[in-house]
């Protein structure tokens, strides 16, 4: 067994932890431009953010939309679904570690 094997599951945490800020952080700028409609659509340096993973994977599932030009917004409805999703995939994981931890426990 690795030696920083049991870390890393707190190294997990950790990596979560940050792209959820960053993911928030990217909304955020979008809510403070009011960037919530094509109508009032913002480029990436108006927003002051980059095009990063995180920000192209909110394109990928249409919670921010791309408009004219180099223009994007934020669709709020789509975003509470995605959310909701996320809210409940992790959940699911969570619960599916926690009877495998009380499997191990209770075989060893």
């Amino acid at each position: 067994m690795h030696p920083f094997a049991p870390l890393f599951p707190l190294a997990a945490i950790i990596i979560i932890a940050v792209a959820n800020r960053r993911r928030r952080n990217i909304i955020d700028a979008f809510r403070k431009s009011s960037a919530t409609s094509n109508e009032r659509a913002k480029t990436l340096v108006d927003l002051g953010i980059s095009d990063s993973f995180l920000f192209a994977n909110e394109v990928r599932q249409r919670v921010i939309v791309p408009s004219q030009g180099d223009a994007y917004y934020l669709d709020e409805d789509r975003l509470e679904k995605v959310m909701l999703l996320r809210r409940r995939i992790a959940l699911g994981l969570g619960v599916s570690l926690l009877i495998l931890a009380l499997i191990l426990f209770l075989i060893s």
